[in-house]
């Protein structure tokens, strides 16, 4: 670390990367976040490389990004006007590191160390984001899926300050006020809900704020963009939630949820405050909300903004990745005479348990793999069978009922069924996959059934939190004669099958696409987020799992998360090739980087991401 008083350097250690400037009571920062392993890379043009403040003592303790506690030097300390205020000892990031694995290890239960960590992001940020780096595939589950369903669950009862946005109804009149008072001037991110669908919880109203936390922190952990570019924002439009609204203590609006034209000002608000404050280009992530608004805001907001809606778009785009892994490992053949290899996604055949935004959304994305294949959007529509609370999805339906046009999109012209046993025997899947949100409804008849007509059935589990997911890995293992190539929505522990054969189930975990898609747009500053970019992700994806058979033997279709800020960048590279080619980036620089090569590309994109222990 270098420190310098009037161009003197007090403190230097060449490996840190970070410069503490301070002239008379002006403290500036600089940090680098360039990949140590390349060499004398570009820097992205607009990137602020310090952080400048005026504040000394108690006040730059107080800041989680200007904060490392008794890791600040004794130089820095007397600079700052912080002696005294710490205890003596001097210690090292890596010191502290090891003392926050250690408090984490002494505490009772998931929900208990979600806590701790939270507590830590608001006093150290940068030692937050190094701890959850550092051991990501444990911690993962634990600031977010499913430890943190349980943390919007109680959310009103645990909180203690504001971590984000709070919008509400009420006050549509103040909806600028209100994003004018957000701190930072740069924001490059936002992950918005308004609540009514928190995972498999249902309306948690403004408990759901839970998600936009936890999303915006994966977005730094797994991609390394810098969590100052970052907002999470809760839509407060009210909850039907019963049990809340009598909840004394819950800090939402205490009111039914209102729809309508007083919803639509709420949403549009907030995206034109946005869009003022923050440019026309800030990305705008939709999560969590409800069915009847989730698909329409996208499609009312998808051409005119930067978004996206990750339960549609990017649940869609690691299941489609996961099936095209287990696809290339031959899954789905009918007997072992008949596996021959590889199959493509056109010779299976799909069946959703489940048919709300995140069954349909895949669904959708999986017709547009198989027309990028070759075959036509019918024939591809033909292989996919939806069930929801009422029965197969099948066009009886549609001149008795009313149905969501992505959903009706779907139906199939054979008899109407209300069994899912019957279903399973008539259809025979080679793929079923769970969206429900309902604990163990693949029974194992289901399940014997499917692995009865497959050699190899593909048994996606995939609604959360893990007491909603349709089946465990180990029932999908032992009602197939573990045969069955697993994969769920929330982490389940390896399973040994056999006296030294060990399975690694494989979690579709949003994670592996969204902060990657993330970093490519804001890197080129996309002004248009087409489908094609998650059809894209999964195709990198799986291009890069299938190259470990040794995992893929195991039973683990995606690559370790300790991989994921590598496999990130891949995924930013091919967006941002993507949108360059179509029209879609508007940064200049980044679009000169494209056009030079591979290496200028991913220096440029990695010039962004931050290192929180450099």
């Amino acid at each position: 670390m270098f420190l310098t008083r009037a161009g003197r350097t007090l403190f230097s250690s060449a490996s840190t990367g970070r410069l503490l400037r301070v002239a008379g009571s002006h403290v500036t920062r600089s940090i680098s976040t360039a990949a140590p392993n390349l060499q004398a890379q570009p820097q992205h043009s607009d990137m602020p490389r310090f952080i400048s403040t005026s504040m000394k003592g108690a006040s730059v303790l107080a800041d989680p990004r200007l904060n490392k506690g008794t890791a600040f030097s004794q130089q820095q300390r007397a600079e700052f006007s912080i002696e005294g205020l710490l205890p003596a000892a001097e210690e090292s990031r890596e010191l502290q590191l090891r003392r926050v694995h250690a408090q984490l290890a002494s505490k009772g239960s998931d929900l208990e160390r979600y806590e701790f960590l939270m507590n830590l992001a608001s006093v150290d940020e940068r030692l937050f984001y190094a701890v959850l780096t550092d051991d990501l595939e444990a911690l993962l589950p634990v600031v977010y899926t499913p430890t943190v369903g349980s943390a919007c669950m109680n959310w009103s009862s645990m909180f203690m300050r504001p971590q984000g946005l709070y919008l509400n109804v009420d006050q549509l009149d103040r909806i600028d006020a209100m994003v004018d008072n957000w701190p930072e001037d740069d924001v490059r991110a936002i992950v918005v809900t308004d609540g009514e669908r928190i995972l498999g919880l249902g309306d948690l109203g403004a408990n759901g704020m839970g998600i936009p936390v936890g999303k915006s922190s994966l977005y730094s952990a797994c991609a390394g963009i810098p969590p100052k570019f970052l907002l999470p924002v809760t839509l407060d439009a009210g909850t039907n939630n019963s049990r809340l609204l009598a909840d004394p203590f819950y800090i939402g609006l205490k009111k039914h949820r209102v729809t309508g034209d007083a919803y639509e000002q709420l949403v549009d608000r907030f995206i034109q405050a946005a869009r003022r404050r923050w440019g026309p280009r800030v990305l705008v992530q939709f999560e969590d909300f409800g069915n009847a608004n989730a698909f329409r805001l996208l499609d009312k907001y998808q051409s005119q903004i930067t978004c996206f809606n990750d339960d549609i778009q990017g649940t869609a785009s690691i299941a489609v990745a996961g099936l095209l892994i287990a696809s290339q490992m031959g899954a789905g053949a009918a007997s072992a005479s008949q596996f021959t290899g590889p199959r493509s996604l056109g010779e299976q055949t799909f069946l959703f348990v489940g048919a709300g935004t995140a069954a349909t959304g895949i669904a959708e994305l999986l017709v547009e793999s198989m027309v990028h294949a070759g075959m036509t959007a019918d024939d591809a529509r033909r292989r996919i069978f939806l069930v929801d609370s009422s029965g197969l999805v099948s066009r009886s339906r549609l001149a008795n009922e009313t149905m969501a046009p992505n959903k009706a999109a779907l139906a199939q012209d054979i008899p109407f069924m209300d069994n899912l046993q019957e279903i399973v025997d008539t259809i025979k899947p080679s793929v079923l996959i769970g969206v429900s949100g309902t604990g163990g409804v693949f029974t194992e008849n289901i399940i014997r059934s499917v692995s009865a007509a497959h050699e190899r059935p593909i048994i996606f589990s995939l609604s959360n939190p893990t007491a909603n997911s349709e089946c465990t890995a180990s029932q999908a293992y032992a009602w197939s004669q573990n045969r069955a190539i697993f994969a769920s929505g929330s982490p389940f522990l390896p399973v040994e099958v056999a006296p030294g054969d060990i399975r690694l189930p494989g979690q579709c975990n949003n994670s592996y696409i969204f902060p990657g898609v993330a970093l490519g747009i804001i890197t080129c500053e996309a002004n248009h987020v087409p489908d094609s970019v998650f059809l894209l992700a999964a195709e990198v994806l799986a291009d890069i799992s299938v190259k470990d058979t040794a995992r893929l033997e195991r039973g683990s279709l995606f690559p370790p998360l300790r991989d994921i800020q590598n496999l990130s960048v891949r995924i930013a590279m091919a967006v941002v090739r993507h949108l360059v080619e179509g029209g879609h980036a508007t940064n200049q620089k980044v679009i000169e980087a494209c056009a030079a090569g591979e290496e200028e590309l991913e220096a440029v994109i990695r010039s962004v991401m931050f290192n929180p222990l450099h």
